[in-house]
């Protein structure tokens, strides 16, 4: 590093580990801020007492917003082995007793939904993005074996977003790293699957399924309020992010000599989206993902 970087990286320490001091209606400027430098960083590793200066943010009731912060430096960075063992280890409720890390209160892992489902794609995502050794595990060295034992730890979460946020990752973990395991791994696995059990695996797909098939929901209904008719559309979260538009076809009334089709296009971007026209009028209202037609209904 030149004496620039090297003061740049003097001033992220400084900002890192003071984090710990700020008031709390500041902090989460603070952390944006550091968000901010660590992407002029690529491949950065954070200090002992770096990752300990913003892991404790979490002990402090933090909002939604500022844990989607602090997970996205951790995102950015890259991990030690040992800052990746701290990690999961404390899963398993294995607390290091000597160390550095000990000093961390990681009881912020137990409850909060949001801070369980960051956490779930920080350590999918260090299998998912390269960021773990392959092959053989040395010892000491986290394997993506490991982060898919922790995913198994959080099946049976009392909440249903963590379940399955879980279960996806490990589908998808197990389904590229699976070959690179070593043959204990591979068996501790089968142990992993039976202990579970082929009943619990079968609900969590279930449930999967269903909630893949809720992003791809589309529902009209139609409802007369006194000289109106209400059409309610509502989309899932895929069919909002495909560019699907509602097309709006109006047919004027007979009694207007000068006969003309109107025809109007709007964007979905939201779950639920109402409109009402008036029930004089003949419409044909088309919901359209990418010009495929996949909800229709006619009012005349």
């Amino acid at each position: 590093m030149n004496s620039t970087e090297d003061y740049a990286r003097v001033l992220l320490t400084k900002s890192l580990t003071s984090l710990v001091y700020v008031p709390i209606e500041e902090i989460h400027n603070e952390v944006v801020k550091v968000a901010e430098k660590i992407t002029n960083h690529p491949s950065l590793e954070l200090f002992p007492n770096e990752f300990i200066s913003l892991i404790s943010l979490l002990n402090q009731r933090p909002s939604y917003f500022l844990i989607i912060s602090i997970f996205q430096i951790l995102s950015a960075i890259k991990l030690t082995n040992e800052q990746i063992s701290v990690l999961l280890t404390c899963y398993h409720r294995q607390m290091p007793t000597e160390g550095e890390y000990s000093l961390i209160n990681w009881s912020f892992l137990e409850t909060p939904i949001s801070i369980k489902r960051n956490f779930i794609r920080l350590i999918g995502n260090i299998v998912l993005n390269h960021k773990i050794p392959k092959g053989e595990p040395a010892e000491g060295i986290c394997t993506s074996f490991d982060v898919v034992q922790i995913l198994f730890f959080l099946f049976d979460d009392e909440n249903k977003l963590v379940r399955l946020k879980s279960y996806k990752y490990a589908c998808k973990i197990i389904r590229r790293e699976k070959n690179t395991w070593s043959p204990e791994e591979k068996k501790k696995y089968r142990r992993l699957v039976r202990n579970f059990g082929k009943e619990g695996i079968k609900v969590l797909k279930n449930e999967h399924k269903a909630k893949k098939q809720m992003k791809e929901y589309v529902k009209i209904k139609k409802l007369v309020v006194e000289s109106f008719v209400k059409i309610k559309i509502r989309l899932g979260r895929s069919m909002r992010k495909s560019n699907s538009t509602i097309r709006i076809s109006i047919s004027q009334n007979r009694q207007v000599k000068k006969k003309q089709n109107t025809k109007k296009e709007l964007k979905v971007i939201r779950k639920n989206t109402v409109i009402y026209i008036q029930k004089e009028e003949k419409v044909v209202l088309e919901v359209l993902n990418q010009d495929e037609v996949i909800g229709k209904i006619r009012i005349s």
